[in-house]
C-alpha cells in the first residue's frame, strides 16, 4: 500500500518537486475519485 503518494490527477497552482506533493490515502483507492487544481487561501498570494 503506498501510504503517501503522488496523484496526478490533483495539480498545484506553481511548480513542485514530486516529493513536495504528497497525498496520504488512507483507505485504498480513496484518492481515485478526487481531481483538480489545489486552491489556496488569498492570504498565501497564490
Amino acid at each position: 500500500m503506498d501510504f503517501l503518494k503522488k496523484e496526478p490527477s490533483v495539480r498545484f497552482p506553481f511548480d513542485a518537486p514530486d516529493e513536495c506533493c504528497l497525498a496520504i490515502e488512507f483507505h485504498p483507492g480513496s484518492l481515485s475519485h478526487i481531481h483538480g487544481l489545489i486552491r489556496y487561501p488569498a492570504a498565501f498570494n497564490l
